[in-house]
């Protein structure tokens, strides 16, 4: 199975869906019902004659050979063959994604995810949306996904209570789509990416700053990790990081006995050191793990004496989600007034010391005191 694919021929891209070893999705901008071969990239149009249909689709599901599919307030359903669509239900609010069980037919909308009974066409329940985004959902062995773009993370829920069991970042901005190819979970990326235009016809000025239409699928790696705090990795990327440092004086003048000192990167929950080089010259390593520092014996230094040094390592670096529940937190020590009064320093222009943010602090928490709750409960409030 390939890793990542680009769709081609597509302007704005929703939803996501799998019909054998073929991705579905939908140009939501010109009402193309698209199917795509992930391993060569073969682009075909399946709605030759009901493209006026799907513009302005949000989302859409495959289920028992059934093309589901959310446009505005609606949900509707039809067959890929002829890509008729037929009324299902209409809902009062807008749907931004869709996903279908054998019974059961899950709409996600402004705050709540809508389950509707599928043959009954009426409501259920509501689940509670997580993220603080609209959301494109699929459903898989029983579990609900939900990728919400504003957040970028990926949730896997419980269909019944819509209780959060898992949770990944996504590699990339825009997820737009969620489906599964076998038992691999890919995810649709869809906006504008910032690129540099070559025109040759303008002579002055041939290369600028431009703004085009990206979509690309990629396959999502979520990897739960038990313990505490138990956390849950996603995609990661291979890293070059380089740390130099240059021997100028400003004020020439000899020193002596001089040692320089490095931190170097450490091992954590979502990063790996995987390799660790000297630059312009040998250090000396002391301590291990987190606190492992490169020492550089520079010794006696002329004036105007030149040179550069440090280390250049080779990370493996990983997004994370810690999954971190309210009853983990129940008995945590409340902050210091050192540290209070440290988090309260406006060093990054955010006015937390600001009467009116304590304030807004204090109103959203009211009489909660578990750390994790307030915290939510101030999010929530902003």
């Amino acid at each position: 199975m390939t890793r990542t694919f680009y769709p081609l021929g597509a302007y704005a891209l929703r939803g996501l869906a799998w019909q054998g070893d073929r991705a579905i999705l939908v140009d939501t901008y010109r009402g193309h019902l698209l199917s795509v071969d992930p391993q060569t990239e073969d682009t075909r149009v399946l709605n030759r004659h009901q493209r006026a249909a799907f513009v302005g689709v949000t989302d859409l599901a495959i289920e028992d050979g059934v093309l589901w599919v959310a446009r505005r307030n609606a949900i509707l359903y039809g067959n890929l063959d002829d890509c008729y669509l037929y009324p299902f239900v209409e809902l009062p609010v807008e749907v931004f994604g869709l996903a279908v069980s054998a019974g059961a037919v899950y709409a996600s909308v402004d705050g709540y995810i809508a389950v509707l009974g599928r043959a009954t066409r009426g409501p259920l329940r509501k689940l509670p949306l997580p993220g603080a985004g609209d959301a494109t959902l699929a459903f898989h062995n029983e579990k609900l996904w939900a990728a919400d773009r504003l957040e970028e993370t990926v949730y896997g829920l419980d269909p019944k209570t819509g209780e959060i069991e898992q949770r990944a970042l996504t590699p990339f901005a825009d997820p737009r789509g969620v489906g599964f190819w076998g038992e691999d979970l890919y995810v649709l990326y869809a906006g504008d990416e910032y690129y540099v235009r070559d025109n040759p016809n303008d002579p002055d000025n041939p290369y600028s700053v431009d703004v085009r239409d990206r979509a690309v699928v990629n396959r999502l790696e979520v990897i739960t990790v038990p313990g505490k705090p138990r956390h849950t990795l996603s995609n990661g990327y291979l890293v070059e990081m380089v740390y130099l440092e240059e021997l100028s004086s400003e004020d020439p003048q000899p020193v002596h006995n001089l040692n320089w000192r490095i931190a170097l990167p450490a091992n954590t929950d979502r990063q790996k050191v995987l390799a660790v080089e000297p630059v312009g010259m040998p250090f000396e390593l002391q301590g291990t793990g987190d606190r492992a520092v490169a020492v550089f014996p520079l010794g006696n230094l002329a004036p105007d004496e030149a040179g550069m040094f440090g280390w250049r390592a080779l990370l493996e670096l990983r997004g994370i989600k810690y999954e971190v529940r309210p009853e983990d937190v129940d008995n945590v020590p409340l902050l210091s007034p050192e540290m209070q009064a440290e988090y309260l320093i406006d060093d990054d222009d955010l006015g937390m010391n600001l009467p009116e943010i304590r304030q807004a602090a204090r109103e959203a928490v009211g009489d909660e005191s578990n750390i994790l709750l307030k915290m939510l409960k101030i999010r929530n409030y902003v």
